[in-house]
């Protein structure tokens, strides 16, 4: 995408769906994530060639992108926190929840409250 494309997208309103792994497994390149955001752009994370499905591994891969393009340390942080973890997962589940068009996508008075428990030590205790 072009810079006048990014810019466009996030202020038509529409969430941009990224597959991380899979463009990177294909070779697509890098979504100008920092600049989207920026532009206040709203995006979810999926998963579409079943190699990983894994809402971490996306957005793991989508920070390393981000590195890797502009060769500098997390650059989808959350400029408050300091997190691009924390800045990336509230994004994708904010965006996701737009894209669904349900007041959800965080733990808030009038969401939903759809949890699911992820097991993020590979343990799979339940």
């Amino acid at each position: 995408m072009t810079d006048d494309e990014t810019r466009g997208l996030a202020a038509s309103g529409a969430v941009a769906g990224l597959a991380p792994t899979t463009e990177a497994d294909l070779g697509d390149g890098t979504f100008a994530a920092r600049a989207y955001l920026d532009a206040g752009g709203a995006f979810g994370v999926g998963s579409d060639s079943n190699t990983i499905i894994d809402p971490f591994a996306e957005l793991r891969q989508l920070e390393w992108s981000q590195r890797l393009a502009r060769a500098v340390a997390q650059r989808a942080r959350d400029r408050r926190t300091r997190r691009s973890g924390t800045r990336s997962m509230r994004a994708a589940a904010r965006g996701g929840a737009q894209r669904d068009g349900r007041r959800a996508g965080a733990i808030a008075p009038g969401c939903r409250a759809d949890l699911v428990v992820l097991d993020t030590d590979g343990s799979g205790a339940r």
